[in-house]
């Protein structure tokens, strides 16, 4: 994406906001979700954001772009919010080293998943206002083979639902994106089980 196209998605972002709507953006690349969080953090200043994703997306620059879906994060970042990352399995050395020097940056390996205390370790990492940004390739390829970076072992479907219902119900989740399905010709299942993630997180997030 370009600046141009992420200063649109700001611009509707805010006038939906301004109209106190709850607002659910759907989008291909991740890299909508830059202009979609500046506009929630300036209704909400100390909103904070859980990340599921099987990329940290923590490069400055990736190819050349620095608003690449390779640094989204790391554009996030830059309204210093606090950043839980859920499911990560790939990364490089740079974003490993900028996650170590982070204080306001939780991450939960994919191998972490099943340790005890990962509620309440995603909980910590979060503050009392939340948004979350779903990147399709942080569950396992099970459950969304359709997406445009693929990677084993991440994410069950039963246990993102778990996350998603205990972070609602404990924080005020005031909105949320789901991005990169890359759709598939003949396969429909990521398209229809994201759809049905949109409904149950819009139903945690309203109904808790």
């Amino acid at each position: 994406m370009d600046q141009k196209a992420i200063q649109a998605v700001y611009d509707n972002t805010k006038l939906h906001l301004e109209n106190d709507k709850f607002l659910v953006s759907l989008g291909g690349e991740h890299t909508i979700s830059v202009g979609v969080f500046k506009a929630f953090k300036e209704k909400y200043p100390n909103l904070s954001i859980l990340q599921i994703d099987a990329h940290a997306d923590l490069r400055d620059s990736f190819e050349g772009n620095s608003l690449s879906h390779a640094s989204v994060m790391a554009r996030i970042n830059s309204h210093h919010p606090k950043i839980c990352q859920v499911g990560i399995r790939a990364l490089c050395k740079e974003e490993a080293s900028f996650i170590d020097n982070a204080k306001n940056i939780t991450t939960i390996f994919a191998h972490e998943l099943r340790d005890q205390g990962l509620m309440d370790k995603i909980l910590n990492g979060l503050g009392d206002q939340v948004y979350i940004t779903v990147d399709a390739d942080g569950f396992d390829p099970s459950v969304m083979p359709a997406v445009g970076t693929i990677e084993p072992g991440g994410i069950k479907w039963f246990d993102a639902l778990k996350i998603f219902k205990e972070v609602c119900k404990n924080k005020d989740v005031v909105g949320f994106d789901i991005v990169e399905c890359a759709p598939r010709r003949g396969e429909v299942q990521t398209q229809y089980n994201l759809a049905q993630l949109v409904y149950k997180l819009i139903g945690y997030s309203l109904c808790q």
